[in-house]
């Protein structure tokens, strides 16, 4: 009885060996991408505007640590958090347009959706990777930097995809007085296999 359980802990042993080098994950590996700043253009108090934001300079593709080549293919990219903040320069005199010497933050903001969009096998896909809802806690909290939600979506075939792939922001809320400048921070969870 001793003998058989080993024997089946060996063949499960080299039946995962076997299948682990089939296209499988073997590992996770974490790339980090620091996001540029973006700027919104204010309006001043004269209007309220809805909050339209279009795209956010982001691409995993570029960093060192994606161009790795101690493996043969990447099994999934999920994006694990998505930190946006608002840059020291959003305070500064150029930007403040009254001048009333308010520190800016993500007030103006009530809910933001952020999703990745590109044609995979001639058509047009998307899918939301993070969210920040309209109940989440930091709405109006005067906070200068914001926490979204991931989803957890794998967007291996985004970042694949043979023209490249886009993140668009959808949100609501209404465009600020001043210009707020803000970037922010990602980080993924790249799985890699051999083949």
């Amino acid at each position: 009885m001793q003998y058989a359980i080993k024997a089946i802990t060996i063949t499960g042993l080299l039946t995962a060996v076997a299948s682990g080098c089939s296209d499988t994950t073997l590992g996770y590996f974490s790339v980090d991408e620091t996001i540029p700043e973006s700027t919104i253009q204010g309006i001043g108090l004269s209007q309220t505007l809805p909050l339209t934001l279009a795209t956010i300079p982001m691409d995993v593709t570029s960093q060192d640590a994606y161009q790795r080549e101690d493996f043969d293919f990447l099994t999934e990219v999920k994006l694990r958090s998505l930190t946006f903040s608002i840059s020291d320069k959003s305070d500064m005199s150029e930007h403040d347009t009254f001048e009333d010497g308010n520190e800016d933050n993500f007030d103006f903001v009530s809910s933001l959706e952020i999703a990745i969009q590109a044609d995979i096998n001639g058509e047009p896909r998307s899918e939301i990777i993070a969210r920040l809802p309209a109940d989440d806690p930091q709405i109006a909290s005067g906070t200068r930097t914001l926490q979204l939600t991931t989803t957890g979506v794998d967007i291996l075939d985004y970042v694949e995809a043979e023209n490249g792939y886009e993140i668009t922001v959808s949100g609501s809320g209404t465009v600020p007085s001043d210009d707020v400048i803000f970037d922010g921070d990602a980080r993924y969870r790249l799985g890699l296999g051999f083949r």
